[in-house]
């Protein structure tokens, strides 16, 4: 299974399906000049929703709804012919924007130096909720320095959520020069 798989839920006979998907629409978003950020199919019976998140080649998020629509249509057609999903499912193509989901080792490699939030299943350093600057990225763990100077290392396992937390007062800032 690939990393796009972590955003997926631990569904009997999903994996196959997922590991499919990866497969045939990595490939395509790339043949279109993108890159695949992720890849999640939530849903059950006739309500299933696959969602897409694309990214340029150089991760900039510079991601508009031209590319949308591109990488969706192409992804339509391709998934018409193949037909991997039992069932009626909506698909929806979308940029991973500014606080981007980190789903796998390679995200959060992707992301040092920059500041995340991550909610973990049990507490870690007596908490669920942490915020700070990713340091460091193993495969088994990461470490952030949280803004109180002290260090937190979190299992990959632990990680219930986890996501880019840009500084939105600077990005303003940015966008008005």
């Amino acid at each position: 299974m690939g990393p796009f798989s972590l955003l997926i839920g631990l569904f009997d006979g999903m994996s196959r399906v997922i590991t499919q998907l990866e497969s045939m629409l990595a490939g395509l978003v790339e043949e279109l000049g993108y890159k695949l950020w992720a890849l999640q199919l939530r849903g059950e019976g006739g309500s299933k929703k696959l969602w897409l998140l694309i990214d340029q080649p150089d991760f900039s998020g510079d991601i508009g709804l031209r590319d949308c629509e591109l990488v969706s249509r192409e992804a339509a057609a391709l998934l018409d012919v193949n037909d991997p999903i039992n069932g009626h499912y909506t698909l929806e193509v979308s940029s991973p924007g500014v606080d981007r989901p980190l789903l796998a080792p390679e995200h959060f490699r992707m992301c040092i130096e920059q500041d995340v939030d991550v909610k973990t299943f049990s507490k870690t350093e007596g908490r669920h909720k942490h915020h700070g600057r990713l340091v460091e990225v193993s495969d088994e763990a990461i470490v952030l320095q949280r803004d109180d100077d002290m260090s937190v290392c979190i299992q990959h396992a632990e990680i219930r959520s986890a996501k880019l937390a840009p500084d939105y007062a600077k990005l303003l800032a940015r966008s008005a020069e």
